[in-house]
Parts: structure tokens; sequence; C-alpha cells
């Protein structure tokens, strides 16, 4: 895979050079389509509340606010960068899957009234929450419908949400239950992968009756992300090219609509379709051992497996001639620190600075300090001028929230 035209034209080796690597690049203008594209291709009538855990810089949230989205935080501090970024209080809901008194009363005291509950402890303590504080809460219902799109993942799904054979109507003082919402997987490249859990809902918001929003969270995919499947793995099998955002939009609506038939709102949470090829993480080769390539940073940075999931990757100073196999690792001593496998590509020399696409989804919000710090993180205006909107961890982030004896 290559990176597509918009990354092409842009300056990523004279960002490289004065930035150094490792270093996250996002673009405000693809960000910015990514929106436009989905709520052109739902139409309107469709709630998009951007997740914000999976990329919660500042400027990512700014831009996608002024775009026309809400938000989803998944912790106070989130809901207060979402405060700070100018999202309004009820333009913000917050889930999280074990809800304590603390943390529910400190949103409710930031303004927030849309809550997600997972289990029927959560109703009781939503309820006493909402009394407390002298206010009504309006509660989204996670539902475990089974299987999800990922098998593997499938088991472990089934543990956040309600059987839906558990749920019941059962009104409770201080809360308004009108939402119900659940996950199947992230990126789902196939539409009809909504279909059955979209079913569902749609039944048990009949049987509820104060169910006016089905949100069926995220799983839009990111296009130039691939998920790994058996046949793929093993090179049986190209991907076809990703549906574009858009277009994917509208045949989503209209799968929602030929079901719902206007009996309750759609509402989404997307994230990685939003923020995941909106940026590309600059690395570079420190050695080369075989056929390995070691880079700068690794898993620690860019978490996601490659068992999972296959991105672009791609020398900014591309060589012509003979090419081969190669393996990436990481910087670190974890054996499981490889970031991609059987890639065929020119020669590639110490020193060389690859963009790895798709880097924009849990790259900040999941990376790690094991081994090493966070990288810098520089933003591409629409204009073309760039700035650096995050700064790389120093040793004083690194040892700042010790606590001395």
């Amino acid at each position: 895979m290559e990176l597509d035209s918009l990354w092409q034209r842009m300056p990523l080796r004279d960002i490289a050079a004065h930035a150094g690597t490792p270093l996250l690049v996002v673009s405000e203008q693809r960000l910015r389509e990514n929106v436009r594209d989905l709520k052109a291709g739902f139409g309107g009538g469709v709630m998009l509340r951007y997740c914000a855990k999976t990329n919660p810089e500042r400027l990512v949230l700014e831009t996608v606010r002024e775009e026309g989205t809400d938000v989803l935080a998944s912790h106070v501090a989130e809901v207060r960068l979402a405060l700070s970024a100018g999202f309004a209080p009820e333009a913000i809901a917050f889930q999280r899957p074990v809800l304590d008194d603390r943390d529910v009363d400190a949103v409710i005291a930031l303004g927030v009234r849309r809550i997600h509950a997972f289990r029927a402890e959560d109703l009781d303590r939503l309820s006493r929450a909402a009394r407390r504080n002298a206010t009504t809460l309006n509660v989204s219902l996670r539902v475990s419908l089974g299987r999800t799109g990922m098998v593997v993942l499938s088991a472990a799904s089934r543990r956040l949400g309600f059987d839906p054979k558990q749920l019941d109507a059962t009104p409770r003082e201080g809360l308004v239950i009108d939402a119900l919402n659940t996950y199947i997987g992230t990126q789902q490249e196939d539409v009809e992968a909504y279909r059955r859990p979209l079913r569902q809902l749609l039944r048990l918001a009949d049987r509820l009756r104060t169910i006016r929003e089905v949100n069926l969270g995220g799983g839009i995919p990111s296009g130039t992300l691939r998920r790994v499947t058996p046949s793929r793995l093993l090179r049986r099998d190209t991907p076809r090219p990703a549906t574009p955002l858009r277009e994917y939009a509208t045949a989503l609506r209209s799968l929602f609509d030929e079901e719902a038939r206007g009996s309750v709102a759609l509402a989404l949470e997307p994230g990685r379709s939003i923020i995941g090829n909106a940026a590309v993480l600059l690395t570079t080769v420190a050695a080369a051992q075989g056929s390995w390539r070691f880079l700068d940073c690794g898993r620690n940075v860019l978490v996601e497996s490659p068992l999972a999931f296959t991105r672009p990757i791609v020398p900014l100073e591309p060589r012509r001639g003979r090419t081969s196999i190669v393996h990436f690792s990481g910087p670190t001593l974890n054996t499981l620190d490889v970031v991609e496998m059987r890639r065929r590509l020119p020669e590639l020399r110490a020193g060389d600075v690859l963009a790895i696409g798709d880097a924009g989804a849990y790259t900040l919000s999941r990376g790690t300090r094991y081994a090493g710090l966070a990288p810098a993180v520089v933003l591409v205006r629409t204009s073309g001028e760039w700035e650096t909107i995050r700064r790389a961890d120093t040793y004083e982030d690194f040892v700042g929230s010790m606590v001395s004896s």
C-alpha cells in the first residue's frame, strides 16, 4: 500500500529534518475532510460523537468540534479537555465500563448529562447520583450482542454490557433511559456487518418503548488500514480497494433507514475513521541486521499488533532497483516489539526515514513510556503551514509525577 496523494504532496522530508523522529504528523485538511464526508454521507438527523480516546489531542478535538461533531469522553480529565476545546456540556457523552460515585459526580458537576450504563448496578448508581445532584440524566444502555465482527475479540467483547434478555423498562428516579448502544468491532470493512446488531437493537427499542436513539458505536473503517485475516497473513488475498468514507456512510444510512423506518434516530461514535488516516508516523531506520530493520520507535508508540492490522510503510527517499522482503522491529527489548513483517521494499539503510500511514488512532492515547518517551506531534494546517502542537516528552516529564520520599 502507498500513501495517498495528500501525503505525497506534503513536505514530510522537511518536517522530519526540522523536528526529528519519531514524530506524529497530523493533517488538518484530512481531519476535516473525514468529518465532512461522514456528515455528507449520513445526511441530516444522524448524531456523530467523536470518540476522544482514539486521539485526544486538543487541536484534534477543536477541529472536529468546528466541523459539527459531539464528543464521547471516557474519563473525567477527557471531559475537562473536551470543555477546554470548546464543546458545550450537552455535546459531551460519558462512558466508562465501571462507574463510581466520584466520577459520576464530577462529570455532573461539569455539566454532562448523557451517560452510558453497562449493568443494572450502574442504573442504581446513576439514579442515586441524579437525586444527590438534583438533576436528570439521559442514559444510554450498552447492549452485549454476542459475537463481534472480529472473532478473536468476540469473547472479550461479550463481558461489556447488558444481556438483552435482562433489559427492562422499569423507571428509575432521575433517569431518562432513551438510548441503546453497542459495539461490533473495529475496522468493519463491510457495511452489512451492522445489519444484524441493528435489528437486535431495534427489537429491544420496540420492547422498551422509551428509546429514541440507537447508537451503533464505532467500527467505521479508516481508508488506508487493513484488518489482517488468515488469508491476508499468508498473502493469499489482495484486499479490495477501501470504500470511500462518504460512500460507506451513505450505504450505512440506507441500511439504517431500511431497517428502522423512522422509529428512532441513529447515532455513531467514530474515532478511527476520523483520525486514523489523518496522521502518519515518521520514524528513522536506526540499524539493519539481515532482513530486519530496527526503527527509532516501535509498539511503545504504534501499539496495535501487526497481526491485527497492516498499514502503509513508505520510505521518504525511495530508491530504484532491487527490492527485498524486510521486517521492522522497534528499539525495545520486548520480543513482541515487531511493527510489521514481510514487506517488499527497495533497499533500506540506517538513517532512512519512513512514513507509516494510518497512525492517527491510539498512538498518543495508548502509547507508553516503556523504553522510550512520547513523540512530538506536528499539525499541518490546511494552508500548508505546519506547527508543533505537542513537544516530545523530556526527562522532566518522565519523572515529573514521581513523588519523592
